[in-house]
């Protein structure tokens, strides 16, 4: 069975282009939960604790924010364009009633 990793995330009250590089430069992602139908709620992940869950390539979350604790799926990764740094996630909210139909890419190597 796959590894239960809970990330800790905090209110994102500024939002901005400005604010957003003040948060990265203290060690801070911007982030986003959502889920369709409610409105976004905006975060900010401590940028080690989020490498720790990357390295163990987990996709589904234990979040917990100021508004409860969520099961999330890792919807979309931004990275700068330069380097290996993320500089943005998109998060959505697992609903235990709904279907969840997500696009896998293969790739094949060899013969």
């Amino acid at each position: 069975m796959a590894e239960q990793v809970t990330l800790k995330a905090e209110k994102r009250e500024a939002l901005g282009t400005r604010v957003a590089r003040r948060f990265r430069k203290s060690g801070k992602i911007p982030a986003v939960l959502a889920r369709k139908g409610d409105t976004p709620v905006h975060l900010l992940v401590d940028a080690r604790e989020f490498a720790r869950v990357l390295k163990k390539h987990l996709r589904v979350i234990d979040l917990a924010h100021p508004a409860g604790s969520d099961k999330v799926f890792l919807k979309e990764l931004q990275y700068d364009h330069l380097d290996d740094h993320v500089i943005h996630i998109d998060f959505t909210r697992i609903a235990k009633d709904e279907l969840l139909t997500v696009d896998v890419a293969l790739v094949l190597k060899g013969k």
